[in-house]
């Protein structure tokens, strides 16, 4: 069965075939054993921060959620960022609100120097003083 699933995923890399549905499965399937064997085989304790419920990717919801559930199943504790959402990550993914802590993420206001003022950037930027202004770090997709 193992030797049948690597030669099926050599086959499909050296013809080319970049789907991501398969793409999807092969890595998850990748996740799903390397988990595992952290955690068994060398005692690691992991703790995941859950972002979202499914991930962004156009995986198969059943396949997805099977290994999302194991995994947090697997993990020591699970950290969720803002209030009310211990019951729906309990719920989806079948774990015990006890093992989920909600810890909000930090500040660094004042732990880095202001290199200039919020005058001096909107000037430099070529922004009105009166503008509003919104700041986003990170990625925006579609489920």
């Amino acid at each position: 069965m193992c030797r049948n699933f690597v030669a099926s995923i050599w086959e499909i890399k050296s013809s080319g075939c970049s789907s991501a549905l398969l793409t999807g499965n092969v890595k998850s399937v990748a996740f799903f054993i390397d988990f595992h064997l952290a955690t068994l085989l060398f005692g690691i304790r992991l703790v995941w921060t859950v972002h979202n419920l499914r991930h962004h990717d156009h995986r198969p919801r059943a396949i997805e959620r099977w290994i999302s559930s194991a995994f947090a199943r697997r993990c020591k504790k699970i950290r969720v960022l803002g209030p009310g959402i211990k019951a729906q990550v309990s719920a989806f993914f079948g774990v015990s609100e006890e093992k989920i802590v909600e810890i909000p993420e930090g500040s660094f206001v004042g732990w880095y120097p202001e290199g200039i003022t919020k005058t001096e950037a909107r000037q430099a930027l070529g922004i009105p003083e009166n503008d509003r202004v919104w700041l986003y770090f990170g990625n925006l997709r579609p489920y």
